[in-house]
């Protein structure tokens, strides 16, 4: 059942199937199994669910459905074990499409879909406790005698939904908790800050119309859900662009093959370690693919020469920092990258180029990518040398730390590397 997981990963995910076994037991001991609706009812917010589950949108590690509406809505409507069977119904027939494939029931690993329901309720039936004990009650009554209650039951969900996911990256891919916490933090503010008031909308919908209410309101949520959507979809094309341009650039110099996207991976690790923040990491990220753009301008019988470079060569070479800036500067999109360019062969210390510049006259994006830059470079074969080991390259990284890089960033970096072993 858990092929292919690690230890740790198993042990936390039998915790969560535990933990959401004792919690659905609790609700049943003290609710009993009157789920206090029609059939109907149930249909209604088992298919709304089903619905809202499948119709995803995709951040980072993590996705964001318009899935907790219903829940909320159906919670103050009717009681914790209605809500059980609708989380669980829900979760257990959604289609979801990631990577234009679309995975359910038969072709998902059962320990995902197992995972997934017991997360909801897990989640669900602690919220739901915490709005009861603030005076929250079911059954339909007045929202001004509940409203503190459903955002305290809101923000509960959001938060322990986000640390429970963020501990399963931590387990599962082996990611600094504190990073992962870091990078989807976005997740739990759109929820609390989008979501508690749709569900509100949902329930008072219901109220005063009924079924008929609950289907017109649904409408515009999933309006709002394709909204994220086509900004998601935006925002992937923007940076599959990017990186085809990368691409082109590497396909004319075949001695750098891949190498814009370790940058951009080695770039990402730092920026994360430094709690940079999500649009800031975006920019970076954007940079880093795009550092060696100047290389378009750089004839190919130098780039591509078998042997050192003459000084004059190198010369030219030494251009192509400047020549990427320029190719990038007017470009609206891109106005936080064209420095980074430029700078990303100059040293701490000033001995770099173009400019000759270091220190803080340099900003730390800059130095970022220079790091992760050199730190490939090192480690990838040259016509006139093999590549470096990687203990090679850390010692000299610790060598030139103050030097030709950042103190900062070269700890930073040295961290990452040190945890990552032999890798």
């Amino acid at each position: 059942m858990f092929k292919g997981l690690n230890f740790k990963t198993k042990a936390y995910l039998i915790f969560i199937y535990l933990l959401a076994l004792l919690l659905i037991i609790f609700c049943f001991k003290k609710y009993g199994f009157n789920i206090n609706a029609s059939l109907s009812e149930v249909v209604l917010f088992c298919f709304l669910k089903v619905v809202s589950e499948s119709l995803q949108v995709y951040f980072n590690n993590m996705t964001i459905s318009t899935g907790f509406t219903i829940t909320l809505a159906s919670m103050v409507i009717f009681n914790p074990v209605f809500v059980i069977i609708v989380i669980t119904i829900g979760m257990l027939f959604r289609v979801v499409k990631n990577n234009n494939k679309y995975y359910h029931i038969f072709n998902t690993p059962a320990y995902k879909t197992l995972f997934n329901i017991s997360l909801i309720n897990i989640c669900f039936i602690v919220s739901s406790q915490i709005y009861e004990a603030c005076g929250g009650r079911y059954g339909n009554p007045e929202m001004k005698d509940v409203i503190f209650p459903i955002f305290l039951f809101g923000i509960v969900f959001w938060i322990l939904n986000w640390a429970l996911l963020c501990l399963l990256m931590h387990y599962w891919r082996d990611m600094r908790f504190s990073s992962v916490i870091f990078q989807n933090s976005k997740v739990v503010f759109l929820g609390i800050i989008c979501m508690i008031p749709l569900g509100i909308i949902i329930l008072e919908a219901y109220k005063a119309y009924g079924y008929i209410g609950v289907l017109v309101i649904f409408g515009p949520i999933m309006l709002a859900r394709y909204s994220f959507v086509m900004y998601s979809n935006m925002k992937k094309a923007y940076v599959d662009t990017v990186k085809a341009l990368s691409l082109a650039i590497e396909a004319k110099d075949k001695y750098t093959e891949g190498h814009s996207m370790r940058v951009f991976e080695y770039a990402e690790k730092i920026a994360r370690n430094m709690k940079y923040s999500e649009e800031h990491i975006e920019n970076l990220r954007i940079a880093s693919l795009l550092h060696d753009i100047g290389k378009i301008g750089i004839p190919e019988a130098i780039l591509n020469k078998p042997g050192r470079l003459s000084e004059d060569e190198y010369a030219v070479i030494k251009q192509h920092p400047v020549i990427g800036a320029n190719i990038i500067k007017d470009v609206d999109a891109l106005k936080k990258s064209p420095k980074i360019v430029r700078w990303h062969h100059e040293r701490y210390d000033g001995k770099g180029y173009p400019d000759g510049i270091g220190g803080d006259d340099i900003p730390l994006d800059a130095y970022i990518i220079s790091i992760a830059d050199a730190f490939d470079a090192m480690r990838s074969d040259r016509p006139y040398r093999r590549a470096m080991t990687k203990s090679q390259a850390v010692n000299i990284i610790k060598d030139e730390r103050g030097k030709q890089f950042h103190p900062k960033v070269a700890d930073v970096f040295l961290d990452i590397l040190k945890s990552e072993g032999d890798k």
